[in-house]
């Protein structure tokens, strides 16, 4: 603890083949990740933020098929998780 500060992290050991660690390596940029730690850590939030994402875009999808008038709602869910985009009935009649 320093000045009363709680490091709150946890240490965790994780085993890669080498395939894999190669493949990390290969695309680590070290000046923005200085460890292999540093890109890993990165690589876990990015993959908890897309799967939140994606539960959160099934779960629309799920009450709009309670609902008609929310499936525009769904559809732009949708969208956001897979990166296309939708139209609105006045785009898509332009």
């Amino acid at each position: 603890m320093i000045l009363g500060v709680m490091d709150l992290s946890k240490v965790v050991t994780v085993r890669l083949e080498d395939y894999d660690l190669q493949r990390v390596e290969a695309v680590r940029d070290p000046a923005r990740y200085p460890t292999q730690s540093d890109f890993i850590r990165e690589a876990i939030r990015t993959l908890v933020r897309e799967e939140r994402r994606r539960a959160a875009a099934r779960e629309v999808r799920e009450l709009a098929r309670d609902d008609a008038s929310m499936s525009y709602l769904a559809d732009l869910a949708n969208a956001r998780v897979t990166g296309v985009e939708t139209q609105t009935d006045e785009e898509s009649e332009a």
